[in-house]
This record gives C-alpha cells, sequence and structure tokens, in this order.
C-alpha cells in the first residue's frame, strides 16, 4: 500500500464522512474526482491497480492523476487536523501558540501575550513539557517587544520545564529500549543485564525526587519504569503488590484521565500478567475483564492498541483452567482487525493456537497454525531466538504427526540455516533437540539406546520445566519426559 491508501485505511467512518461534508461545500470537479479515487482505496484494498484507477479518471494523462492522488492526500491531512484540533490537548494548545504568533506578526503585542497565557495555563495543567518549552521561548521572544514582560521570571521557568523535559526523555528512552528488545523477541530471550541495570539507574535517579514524585506525567513514568524492572527480575508477587497499590492510589487521586488512559491500560495489563504468573486465575481473568471495560473509554480510542493484551490475559490463564477456552479466544482474537494488522499480534494468536491444539493431540491444526508463522513474509525480521523456537516446535509436532520424510528434509534444511547460531552455547538446547529428534526417527525403543537416554537427560539438565515452560513455544522438558524419559 502506498501513504495515500494507508491513511485512508486508517481512517474510521466518521472521520470519512467529516471529510466528505467539508470537501462537498467545493462544487468543483476536482472534489468529484477526488471522492471516486477515496472510494476506489477504500473498497480495493491489496487489489489496488493505479494503472486502472488513473486511466479512469484521466485517462493517459498520468500526471494530472498524480496531482489528483496529492491533493487528497494534502485535503485528508488537512481534515483529520481539522477535526481534531479542538478534541486534542496537545493540538489544541499549539493551535492558541500558533493564533498567538500570527497576532504577533500584526502587532498586537498585549492581545498576543493574553493567548499565550491562556496557552501556559492550559500547558501547565496538563503537563505538556515539550510545549511548555516552545512557549516559553515564545513569551522570551516577545519580550523584545513588549518590555513589561517579567523575563526572569520566564528564564526560571523554562530551565525548569527543561529539567523536567530532560527527566522524562531519560526515562522514555529507557522504556523504549526495553519495549524494543520484548517486541523483538517476542519474550523468548531474557533482556540482558545492561539493559536492566540502566532500569534500575533511571528509578534510582529519579524515584527519589520530590519534583518527580509531584508531577503526575512523571510519576507515572516512574510506575511504568518499575513495573518493567520488577518484570524483567521476574518478581512477581512484589509486581503485583506494587501495581495494586500505584493503581489505587492514581484512581483515588484522579491522575487516570484521557491524556494518561494508556497508563492504566498498561498497569491493569501488566496486573493480569503478574496475577497470572503467581497462580491467581480467577482474579487474573477478573482484572483481564476490567481492562476490557478501560479499553472502550474515551469512546475505544486505544483498542486497537491493546485489544490483544486483553485477549492475551484470557489466554494465558484458560490454557491452565479450560484449554477449550483458550482455543475458542484465539480464534476470536484471530478476527480482530488490529491483530490481522500486526505481524507480533498475529504469530503469537498463532503460535499458541498451535500450542493448545498440540496440547490436546490435535496435530494437523497445530502445524497448520505454526506454518502460517514460517511461511509469513516478515517471520525473518523477528529475532533468531523466536525464529528457532517456532521452527523447533514445527519439528517436534512433526515428529508426532509421523511425517518423517518431510521432518528429515526439515531437519537438514534447518541445519544449513541456522549453522551459525547453533554454535553459540545459548541454543544448546535447540541443538540437542534437533539431534534428540533426528535419532528418535530411526529408533522404536529411546528408553534402550544409551546415547539416546544421555542427550535427553542433559537438555533436561540445562533448564527446569518451569524455566523451559517461559521460554520455550512447546516446552520441549515436558515433551521429553513425558514422551522418552527413562532414567
Amino acid at each position: 500500500m502506498n501513504i495515500l491508501q494507508e491513511l485512508i485505511h486508517s481512517m474510521n467512518r466518521e472521520e470519512l464522512r467529516t471529510f466528505r461534508l467539508i470537501s462537498n461545500r467545493l462544487k468543483t470537479s476536482n472534489v468529484r474526482k477526488e471522492f471516486l479515487l477515496l472510494s476506489y482505496c477504500k473498497r480495493s484494498g491489496q487489489s489496488y491497480n493505479e494503472d486502472k484507477i488513473s486511466k479512469k479518471l484521466y485517462g493517459t494523462n498520468k500526471n494530472a492523476f498524480y496531482r489528483l492522488k496529492n491533493r487528497l492526500l494534502f485535503n485528508l491531512f488537512n481534515s483529520v487536523t481539522f477535526q481534531y484540533l479542538s478534541k486534542d490537548n496537545d493540538l489544541s494548545t499549539y493551535k492558541l501558540i500558533l493564533v498567538g504568533k500570527k497576532v504577533k506578526e500584526r502587532g498586537h503585542y498585549d492581545l498576543c501575550y493574553t493567548i499565550f497565557k491562556l496557552a501556559e495555563k492550559k500547558a501547565e495543567k496538563l503537563e505538556l513539557f515539550e510545549l511548555l518549552n516552545i512557549l516559553y521561548l515564545e513569551i522570551i521572544k516577545l519580550s523584545y517587544e513588549k518590555p513589561d514582560i517579567d523575563v526572569e521570571s520566564y528564564l526560571v521557568k523554562r530551565k525548569g520545564n527543561n529539567q523536567k523535559l530532560q527527566q522524562l526523555n531519560e526515562i522514555e528512552d529507557v522504556l523504549a529500549i526495553v519495549n524494543f528488545k520484548m517486541k523483538k523477541d517476542q519474550n523468548h530471550s531474557n533482556i540482558n543485564q545492561k539493559t536492566i541495570k540502566l532500569l534500575e539507574k533511571t528509578i534510582n535517579d529519579y524515584s527519589v525526587n520530590p519534583e518527580v514524585l509531584i508531577s503526575p506525567t512523571l510519576k507515572l513514568k516512574i510506575i511504568q519504569t518499575i513495573s518493567k524492572l520488577l518484570l524483567q527480575k521476574k518478581m512477581y508477587e512484589e509486581l503485583e503488590t506494587y501495581l495494586k497499590q500505584s493503581y489505587k492510589e492514581c484512581v483515588s487521586s484522579n491522575i487516570f484521565t484521557e491524556k494518561t488512559h494508556e497508563v492504566k491500560l498498561q498497569v491493569l495489563s501488566y496486573l493480569t500478567n503478574c496475577l497470572f504468573k503467581n497462580k491467581k486465575y480467577d482474579e487474573s481473568i477478573s482484572t483481564a475483564q476490567e481492562l476490557r471495560t478501560a479499553i472502550d473509554e474515551f469512546d475505544g480510542v486505544l483498542y486497537n492498541k491493546y485489544i490483544f493484551y486483553y485477549y492475551n490475559g484470557l489466554v494465558i490463564n484458560y490454557s491452565k483452567l479450560d484449554k477449550d477456552k483458550a482455543i475458542d479466544v484465539l480464534l476470536k482474537a484471530k478476527n480482530e482487525d488490529a491483530i490481522k494488522a500486526s505481524d507480533y499480534y498475529y504469530f503469537f494468536v498463532c503460535s499458541n493456537l498451535a500450542l493448545q491444539y498440540f496440547d490436546k493431540k490435535n496435530f494437523k491444526p497445530a502445524i497448520k497454525n505454526l506454518s502460517r508463522i514460517i511461511q509469513h513474509k516478515n517471520f525473518l525480521n523477528f529475532d533468531l531466538s523466536f525464529q528457532i523456537k517456532i521452527i523447533a516446535a514445527e519439528l517436534i509436532i512433526r515428529y508426532e504427526i509421523g511425517d518423517f520424510d518431510i521432518l528429515e528434509m526439515r531437519i537438514k534444511s534447518v541445519k544449513t540455516r541456522f549453522k551459525d547460531i547453533l554454535t553459540k552455547p545459548r541454543y544448546n538446547r535447540e541443538k540437542l533437540l534437533i539431534k534428540i529428534i533426528s535419532k528418535l526417527i530411526y529408533i522404536q525403543r529411546a528408553d534402550l539406546n544409551k546415547s539416546l537416554r544421555n542427550d535427553i537427560n542433559l537438555i533436561l539438565s540445562i533448564a527446569t520445566s518451569e524455566e523451559a515452560e517461559e521460554t520455550d513455544i512447546i516446552n520441549y522438558n515436558k515433551w521429553l519426559s513425558e514422551n522418552f524419559s527413562r532414567n
């Protein structure tokens, strides 16, 4: 898809309707052709054919069509901006700054200062530190024309705001690193110690700072950072206590607003997961339902971003309580547009469907869902640790199916493709698993083969079954212990 198509498909019905209402005020042939192009982009999807629509609208005049595309894109940008200019806190504050600047250009300095003061009051209340930085600079520049402005007070304000902005950026940087690592490897490799120490340092630097604790924005960032740290250290009981206390304080202090709504959803997502880790499955499901209710708040503005975490909360718990329910939830999640649009979410659903079917001995739908991941065009873009876990699960299922001819070819392909990483100590378990499955193809009684038993015992000694449950798609330890381990 090109940028025009992507923008049109990202717009909801109300946004498109408003665009049409605004455009209808202009009774020109260009507007009519914009509507035709818009409708074609909306309904064609992946079958979009630029030559076809270009020829229909302008014949052989390609340049006229490209001008139409650019004009439609520009007008859509303007329409979306117009619709959210007053609804979005950042945009509505910036609107005041722009109006003030225009008034200043016309020499109305008193009016300009009044408008800037309105913007300042709003930005301070909402803790819009980046916009405050821009605003203080504009007021300082206005002081050249309006000498009665107390410029020294604004220099002090700007300095203090810059410090808060720096603190916020440093915390954001650390959280971005952790989020990137977690998403890239689908949580199947550990966050390294360097990242954990960076999290700890950030917390130590800022959590005792009284200015940080007073600021709702910075306080929420500290909550996010501490939660990430406890999560990475697998301190789930401490995380549960901390999240419950923090959530209660934020609710009682009315810190959760539309601006901070995302943090509320994050806290509920973390709490759902750590309750699961602490084996409080019913409470975890209840918290997931609370998350689902919260997702719909503020007209579901963050629905697409967080609906996955609701389904994830249900799946992890039902996988322990009722596998049929877990499968039903995953099949429903698979039809969500937000999940289909994300490789990360889609792979999660398919891999978990494969696991649930595997546990129920339904091997054909299990291998079908894994194949969807392996054959996906973006599978190779994911971290190698995730790729090898998916491949390992595939080999296990193919063995269970008894598809030995394909299994032999797959093992040969995997050994070639992952030759380099299989020499690294981190992937010793995968290397051993491939070796074990290669032997199992030709051995009927695993318990009578000493070499095979030694390999199985070795892989079982590298990680506990609990650790394997955390890292593997299909738990190697559990599979080998239940089927082949004879001491």
